[in-house]
């Protein structure tokens, strides 16, 4: 079963609308809050939830793709294998992350499986496979 880490920032909703349509499917959602919810203190760096993550089996998806680009959380991700989705906008509305969802929902199938960072609705920020 793939099961999906679901950043805060991205949502409840989102976790909840993966839940309703997938459960079935062979994939569940998670909260960040529900795993992790020390998440809510200050925090400096996300290279250890990026790894707790990755350790557990979860997909991250993201709104923050400063993970790619902070050294030290890119070479986390690298170095883990970690499997992310990320959008290109962490602006985007509810229905704007479900739709971007949606209509690559084939594509983020196949990448999790390949362990390809690729931003959903955006093009792809990481120059090589990692994994």
């Amino acid at each position: 079963m793939t099961r999906f880490y679901v950043e805060n920032g991205v949502g409840r909703k989102v976790t909840e609308a993966i839940n309703l349509f997938s459960k079935n499917h062979g994939c569940e959602a998670v909260v960040q809050h529900d795993v992790h919810p020390q998440m809510q203190l200050p925090q400096h760096g996300d290279e250890w939830w990026i790894e707790d993550a990755t350790k557990q089996g979860y997909v991250i998806i993201t709104g923050d793709l400063a993970i790619f680009r902070t050294r030290s959380e890119r070479t986390t991700v690298e170095r883990t294998k970690a499997r992310i989705i990320g959008y290109a906008n962490a602006n985007y509305t509810g229905w704007q992350k479900l739709a971007a969802l949606t209509s690559h929902w084939t594509l983020w199938g196949k990448e999790t499986r390949f362990r390809l960072p690729t931003p959903v609705g955006g093009r792809s920020i990481a120059p090589k496979r990692c994994g």
